[in-house]
Order: structure tokens, then sequence, then C-alpha cells
């Protein structure tokens, strides 16, 4: 094997090309550790999680639990604490634990500092069958094997996203998925099919297949006469040959190419593009035009399609610096990391998520919309008594209930789901009684008007609801109304506003 200097790093990939993978994380003190670190580096005793500020907390994924950790500004989660902004990191490759020991110096695979977000949440994930802190950088197990691929990290998130909100802990004004290296390819995909995320964020990006990456940088070292022309041409060539390799039997876990398996190389392979292609939240990009590990130009693509794509909200930057946000000067490394931040935040505050995009057309994109409302909201009813409005996911995410209560009354029950192409809501009442809306149109202010679709019998001098409208403004409201149908004369009542105070039931 070729051993390769970066940045006075010696990192030892399988051969050249495998950079961005192989290297993956910076195998120095970073962020949160160089201070926190210094009281355990030197000794045997294992690193915990609150030991690096962060509270472990666990969630059940679709067949497995989810482990994973968060910090309140470098402090580790208080599990009674208020909503605040989350941010969900997404680190890059390789089989590596979040903070491990080697040679007496504790590294990280997480390129920010907790206390960077004094303000929010800040959240990581633990990789199958990897804990915390390892002794070694490199733990591959056979869980890892098994499971690791762009659908593990992307389900992961998702379950870790949905168990902060229900609990209360997110401020759902500001979501925020930022992915480095490998996780710039996750975060696009967690942004499109998770409802919670309002804000995305991609650095050392990668739009073209990560195939691209191998092969572009190939012909760069050939070009720069680091490699040998000829030497460099057979290895592209052989890649080639494993692709064609990988993707014949693409779900294979005991294949492997570049000590991974097939499975994951597969997976990863997918192109960018087609997750950013489809999203429509604030999209942040930051391309490092020094990268060796994954090639400026694939992240430069990315822009390009959303230009073409007549895409509004997003801010593409391009910082001098390399994979890891250092530039290499004759006075030595300057760090960028902290500018990035402070760039990525200011924008932030400047482009609010669009919340909800409730008036968006199809009952798809609207049933997306609506599970942002999972949590807890009080406000008051037509007649000015305290009501309360509980929203939770069931059914592993393909029903949204709706729990009513007020003081005076018992609960009533409505559930929102997609049958083909409708979206219907069925409301269950107090009294066993059923009634079924189905989505029509967005109405003035972006609410979604529902109208009844069933024929219910009328009792003289009755009264029942023919249509409701629902929706959030931009300040994060919901407004909830009903138009009743009276004895046939219609009588309809203003949406009324109600404000979240918790992101779950604290059942």
């Amino acid at each position: 094997m070729a051993k390769i200097r970066h940045h006075k790093l010696e990192v030892i990939p399988s051969f050249r090309t495998l950079r961005r993978v192989m290297i993956g994380i910076i195998s120095s003190v970073w962020s949160f550790l160089a201070i926190a670190s210094l009281a355990v580096a030197q000794q045997d005793q294992p690193i915990t999680p609150q030991m690096m500020g962060f509270q472990p907390r666990v969630t059940d994924g679709d067949e497995e639990t989810i482990r994973y950790y968060v910090s309140t500004g470098g402090r580790p989660l208080d599990e009674g604490a208020e909503p605040r902004p989350l941010v969900l990191y997404l680190e890059g490759s390789g089989p590596s634990p979040l903070v491990w020991r080697e040679n007496g110096r504790v590294g990280s695979a997480i390129l920010f500092d907790a206390r960077d977000f004094p303000d929010w949440h800040f959240a990581v994930i633990s990789r199958p069958g990897i804990e915390f802190f390892e002794s070694s950088q490199r733990v591959v197990s056979e869980e890892y094997r098994e499971k690791m691929c762009l659908r593990w990290r992307v389900e992961a998130a998702k379950a870790v996203l949905r168990d902060l909100v229900n609990d209360g802990l997110v401020d759902s004004r500001k979501v925020l998925v930022l992915g480095h290296s490998e996780g710039s390819d996750v975060a696009p995909w967690v942004a499109l099919e998770s409802p919670f995320v309002t804000h995305v964020a991609a650095l050392a990006p990668g739009g073209l297949s990560l195939m691209f990456d191998f092969i572009a940088l190939t012909r760069k070292e050939i070009e720069a006469g680091e490699l040998d022309r000829e030497e460099g041409e057979q290895q592209i060539h052989d890649m080639k040959d494993s692709f064609r390799e990988i993707f014949s039997d693409p779900e294979s876990t005991t294949k492997l190419w570049a000590q991974e398996p097939y499975l994951r190389w597969s997976s990863f392979f997918r192109p960018g593009l087609d997750a950013w292609r489809q999203l429509n939240k604030p999209i942040y990009l930051g391309v490092c035009r020094d990268d060796r590990n994954t090639a400026p130009e694939s992240g430069e693509v990315i822009e390009l399609e959303l230009i073409r794509l007549q895409k509004k909200r997003f801010r593409s930057t391009i910082w001098p610096c390399d994979h890891y946000f250092l530039e290499d000067t004759e006075q030595g490394l300057v760090e960028w990391r902290l500018d990035v931040l402070k760039d990525l935040l200011e924008w932030i505050d400047k482009t609010p998520a669009s919340v909800p995009s409730l008036g968006a057309p199809g009952a798809a994109d609207a049933f997306v919309d609506l599970k942002r409302l999972v949590g807890q909201w009080e406000g008051v009813d037509e007649l000015s008594v305290p009501s309360r409005l509980q929203y939770s996911l069931e059914a592993g995410g393909h029903v949204l209930v709706e729990r009513r209560q007020t003081f005076e009354s018992s609960d009533s029950l409505t559930v929102y789901h997609l049958e083909d192409s409708r979206l219907i809501a069925t409301d269950y009442g107090s009294g066993g009684g059923r009634r079924i809306w189905e989505l029509v149109a967005p109405t003035e202010g972006g609410r979604l008007l529902f109208q009844s679709s069933n024929e219910l019998p009328r009792s003289v001098g009755g009264a029942r609801s023919s249509s409701f409208q629902i929706g959030l403004d931009d300040q994060g409201t919901l407004w909830r109304g009903t138009s009743d149908d009276n004895a046939g004369a219609p009588h309809e009542t203003r949406p009324l506003p109600f404000r979240r105070i918790t992101g779950a039931s604290d059942d």
C-alpha cells in the first residue's frame, strides 16, 4: 500500500485514488476535542459521551435500535430542556467511532464543536456495530459490514429526528441537517424524506457519482506529475472493472472492494443529484477548492443543476482550502472551518424555511408537510374554551393522528392518510360518529381546505361539519377551523390559532 502525506497526517489507503473514503476522517485533535479531551487523552480509561459534552440516547429504527448523542452548547442534553433549533451532523466515511484514541492521541469524526452552536441542540449518530468510543480509528464489525449503506444512514437520521421532535426538544423553525464528505451524500436524502428538516447543508459535497470522484482525482494526479501516466490509466481501467463487478452483486456484504462491502459501495455510487433535484428546502453548499478527497467539480455540478432548475433558496460557496477546510500556505496551515460555520449560520438566519409549504400542489406533498405538526398545540375553540391539539405519526409514518380535547368535552380524533392520489381525513367523534373529508385545494394564506366526501343524514336542526382548514403561518402558528352547515345554512367559522407547546405528548 502506498503511504500518502496529507497535511502532515499519515493515512494509508488501499491505493492512491481512494482518498475520499479511506482518509475520511482527520486523525488529529479536532473541534470540541481540542480542549475537552486534554484531561483524558493520556489516560487508559474509556472516553464517555458525557466527557465530550454529549448525552447518549437511543431510538427505534425500522429493525434495530439507533444509538445517538446530543449536546446543547457543549453540555450533555438535559432531558427536560426547552425546545431549541437542532443541527444533525452527518460525518464522513469509514468504519470509525465518533471518538477514538490511538498512540496516545484523541481523534474525532466530528468536524465541528457543539459549542460552536451555543443556542442549538447538536446531534450525532453512531455507525452500526461501532461504539461512541473505541481504541482504534478503524473498527470493522460484522454488523457494520451487513448494514452500512446509504439507506441505513438515511433511515437512522430520520429516526433520530423523529425521536427528538416527538420528545418536544426541537424548535421546528430551524432543523438543519449538516453533512460533510460522505455525510453530504446522505444529507439531501434525509432532507427530502423527513418532514422535520427545514435547512440542509453539504460541505465538501459531490453531486456526481463517487465513481466520478475516483477517476477525476486520479487524472488530476496524472496531470500534476504525482502519478505515472501509464500506471494511472491502468488504475482507472482497473477501477471501471471493479465498478462493473460491484454492480453485478450490489447487495453483497461478503464481497469486498477496498476493504468495504459491495453493498456500501453500490449505494454510495448513486449520484447525489438524484436527491438535490427534488429538494424544495433551503440548501447551503460549501465546496473546497483544493479538495483531494472529493472532486470540487462534482460539488459545483450541484449548483449548476439548481441554477438550471431555477431554484432560488440556495447558497453555494467556494472555499480556498482542502477537504477539512485547511489551507496550506507559506506561513503554515490556515483553518477556514469557523469562517464556513459563520457564513452558514448567517445564511440560515436570512433564509427562513417556508413553514410549511402547505400550499404545495398534490396530496403527497401536502401530507409530508402535515407531518410537521407532530407535537402538542394549545389555543381556544370557537366559544373561547381552552383547547388542545396533539399530532402523532403512526403505522410507520403512514398515518397522522390528530387528537382534539377541550376542558368541556371528550376527545375527538382525526386520522390523515394517503389513499391513491388523494389525502383523506377521517374524523371519529366522541359520540361514535364518523365523518370523512378529502383535500380539495389550498386556501388564501397557504392553508389546506378539506371538504366532506360522504353524505351523512341530517337531523332536524342538527349540524355537521362540511369542511375545515388547517395550516401553519410563517411564524409557526397552527391555524385550524371548521365550516358548519347548520340545517342547510352554511356558517363559516374562521380558523383559530394554536401555539406549539411541545414536540410530542408528555404522556
